[in-house]
């Protein structure tokens, strides 16, 4: 099988388990079921995405910044935990169970592929709108427009939004403040801006279909939940 078969065979895959994921998390019979799949779930698409990725962009930079960028966010998440100064005062629940320092260890690498989708969707919409307008002008795409990190954090934040309400439902996370702090969204979009500006740094053209196929699964998953039970 191809890698380009292989990838649009996965994304079919992740559009079955997480469409069956909304159904058997409006179910009480399988909620249990559900909630013990999600890590190990988690892991394995994550590692999934990761491979065709880097596939598909076999850059050593792009290694990088996901390795680099997965430390620094679990250990700020770390901190966090800690202080309840950089996102508000919360705790992680019981459904994400490996941690470290209070911190489950699937969030660092969470992060970085939602950042890493919302930078891809955004540079190919991006790339879309100044193709079309090249064709009848001669202005040029901005690579380092200050445009794609800020659209990239926005794209995040709305991300965020729209699972907060699910993730604590889930018992991912707890606020001990009522509501979700706005400190939270501020802090993520600093994060995913600064993620985002240095990988722009290098000028990469990075091509993903499952990694935006995945963004967006996770996005329709909480949006859908979020719908049926808030």
């Amino acid at each position: 099988m191809s890698l380009q078969k292989a990838e649009n065979t996965l994304i079919k895959v992740f559009c079955i388990l997480y469409g069956g994921g909304v159904i058997a998390h409006l179910s009480p019979f399988l909620f249990p079921f559900a909630q013990a799949i999600t890590e190990p779930l988690l892991y394995i698409s994550n590692a999934l995405v990761f491979y065709f990725v880097l596939k598909n962009n076999p850059d050593k930079r792009l290694f990088s910044w996901i390795i680099i960028a997965s430390i620094l966010t679990f250990f700020i998440e770390v901190a966090g935990v800690a202080t309840g100064q950089i996102f508000g005062p919360y705790k992680y629940g019981s459904t994400l169970q490996l941690k470290a320092w209070g911190v489950p260890f699937i969030i660092g690498l969470n992060w970085v592929i939602l950042t890493l989708g919302g930078f891809v969707i955004v540079q190919y919409f991006l790339d879309k709108r100044y193709d079309s307008a090249n064709q009848t002008s001669h202005s040029k795409y901005p690579r380092h427009s200050i445009l794609l990190p800020l659209l990239t954090a926005t794209t995040v934040v709305a991300f965020d939004w729209v699972m907060e309400p699910i993730a604590i439902w889930l018992d991912y996370w707890h606020w001990f403040d009522a509501p979700i702090p706005t400190k939270n969204y501020f802090t993520w979009f600093l994060i995913s801006f600064i993620a985002s500006f240095v990988l722009q740094q290098f000028n990469l053209k990075i091509h993903s279909k499952i990694l935006i196929a995945y963004f967006l699964i996770q996005l329709i998953f909480f949006g859908l939940l979020r719908i049926f039970v808030h």
